[in-house]
Protein backbone atom coordinates (compact mmCIF):
# COMPACT_ATOMS: atom_id res chain seq x y z
CA UNK A 1 0.00 0.00 0.00
CA UNK A 2 1.02 3.64 -0.96
CA UNK A 3 0.95 5.89 1.39
CA UNK A 4 0.50 10.01 1.04
CA UNK A 5 2.92 12.04 2.17
CA UNK A 6 0.38 13.69 4.64
CA UNK A 7 0.10 9.86 5.66
CA UNK A 8 3.29 9.59 6.00
CA UNK A 9 3.95 12.61 8.12
CA UNK A 10 1.15 11.05 10.18
CA UNK A 11 2.88 8.41 10.84
CA UNK A 12 5.75 9.70 11.93
CA UNK A 13 4.12 12.22 14.27
CA UNK A 14 1.97 9.32 16.36
CA UNK A 15 4.19 10.19 19.83
CA UNK A 16 6.64 6.56 18.86
CA UNK A 17 9.28 6.71 20.62
CA UNK A 18 12.57 7.36 18.33
CA UNK A 19 14.10 3.80 18.05
CA UNK A 20 10.92 2.43 17.23
CA UNK A 21 10.50 4.87 14.05
CA UNK A 22 13.73 3.93 13.07
CA UNK A 23 12.85 0.16 13.63
CA UNK A 24 9.56 1.14 11.50
CA UNK A 25 11.92 3.22 8.79
CA UNK A 26 14.05 0.00 8.56
CA UNK A 27 11.37 -2.34 7.63
CA UNK A 28 10.16 -0.33 5.45
CA UNK A 29 13.73 -0.07 3.86
CA UNK A 30 13.69 -3.71 3.58
CA UNK A 31 10.59 -4.15 1.67
CA UNK A 32 10.95 -1.82 -0.43
CA UNK A 33 14.77 -2.41 -1.49
CA UNK A 34 14.85 -5.93 -0.37
CA UNK A 35 18.55 -7.52 0.72
CA UNK A 36 21.17 -4.83 0.47
CA UNK A 37 24.27 -6.24 1.61
CA UNK A 38 25.45 -5.98 -1.82
CA UNK A 39 26.18 -2.58 -1.45
CA UNK A 40 29.92 -1.25 -1.08
CA UNK A 41 30.86 1.40 1.39
CA UNK A 42 31.06 3.98 -1.31
CA UNK A 43 27.42 3.21 -2.33
CA UNK A 44 26.10 3.08 1.22
CA UNK A 45 28.08 6.62 1.74
CA UNK A 46 26.13 8.06 -0.99
CA UNK A 47 22.58 7.30 0.07
CA UNK A 48 23.18 8.24 3.77
CA UNK A 49 24.40 11.68 1.56
CA UNK A 50 21.17 11.62 -0.04
CA UNK A 51 18.98 11.36 2.62
CA UNK A 52 21.52 13.82 4.59
CA UNK A 53 20.86 16.83 2.52
CA UNK A 54 17.00 15.78 2.27
CA UNK A 55 17.01 16.86 6.04
CA UNK A 56 19.13 19.46 5.43
CA UNK A 57 16.95 21.34 2.94
CA UNK A 58 14.08 20.22 5.39
CA UNK A 59 15.30 22.31 8.12
CA UNK A 60 16.44 24.82 6.04
CA UNK A 61 12.60 25.12 5.05
CA UNK A 62 11.75 25.09 8.49
CA UNK A 63 9.51 21.95 7.79
CA UNK A 64 8.89 20.41 11.10
CA UNK A 65 7.35 17.06 9.55
CA UNK A 66 9.73 16.68 6.80
CA UNK A 67 12.52 17.23 9.32
CA UNK A 68 11.17 14.02 11.81
CA UNK A 69 10.81 12.08 8.79
CA UNK A 70 14.01 12.64 7.20
CA UNK A 71 15.92 12.85 10.27
CA UNK A 72 14.50 9.20 11.36
CA UNK A 73 15.51 8.28 7.53
CA UNK A 74 18.87 9.33 8.23
CA UNK A 75 19.20 7.28 11.54
CA UNK A 76 17.39 4.38 9.82
CA UNK A 77 20.54 4.69 7.03
CA UNK A 78 23.00 4.81 9.55
CA UNK A 79 21.26 1.17 11.23
CA UNK A 80 21.39 -0.43 8.07
CA UNK A 81 24.87 0.60 7.02
CA UNK A 82 25.55 -0.82 10.38
CA UNK A 83 23.76 -3.95 10.26
CA UNK A 84 24.74 -4.94 6.67
CA UNK A 85 28.77 -4.29 7.01
CA UNK A 86 28.33 -6.24 10.69
CA UNK A 87 26.13 -9.26 8.50
CA UNK A 88 23.17 -8.69 11.02
CA UNK A 89 20.83 -8.75 8.24
CA UNK A 90 22.77 -10.80 5.22
CA UNK A 91 26.02 -8.60 4.72
CA UNK A 92 28.33 -9.58 2.52
CA UNK A 93 31.22 -7.38 3.91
Amino acid sequence: MHLTQREEETNYCRGETFQGMVEAERERQDAKWGNQGRHTRLFWLGILMEEVGELSKAIIECNGPANERELVQVAAVCQAIFEYKLGKRGGVE
